[in-house]
């Protein structure tokens, strides 16, 4: 990743919530037929950059808060969209939908994502994933 190309408020990946059952039933074949427990299907905000499959993250918060922050390495484990078109990665400018491993420490940040069916506009509590880089250059004051 070149984050030094993007500003650093748009350098983090924004999830907006878990994917439903009903919509994951739809994009299935986008995805792996199996996966750990502790990786979610989540609808993605638009990507910063191409970002590919594989991508660690090493931090994880709360939008509205980012000295929420857990030191948690997440994973993209798989991307697919609503066409549930397997893809090797987020493409620049996409809203997707990702497979993202999460360990333990996340838990309680995940816990507070909601089940959607859609991106929509709703309010609601979204969580951004940032690399060491970025999230140091985050003003947290």
């Amino acid at each position: 990743m070149d984050e030094a190309s993007e500003s650093l408020q748009s350098r983090y990946l924004v999830i907006a919530g878990i994917v439903s059952s009903n919509t994951l039933s739809s994009i299935q074949a986008g995805l792996p037929a199996q996966w750990p427990s502790n990786c979610h299907p989540c609808f993605v905000w638009y990507s910063y950059e191409d970002i590919p499959v594989g991508t660690k993250f090493d931090f994880v918060f709360l939008r509205t808060n980012p000295a929420s922050f857990v030191n948690a390495t997440t994973k993209i484990v798989a991307v697919t969209q609503q066409y549930a078109k397997p893809l090797d990665f987020i493409p620049h400018g996409w809203k997707t939908i990702c497979l993202i491993e999460f360990p333990i420490d996340a838990l309680s940040l995940i816990e507070k994502l909601s089940e959607i069916d859609t991106w929509d506009k709703q309010e609601r509590t979204e969580i951004c994933l940032a690399t060491k880089e970025t999230f140091r250059g985050l003003n947290l004051n």
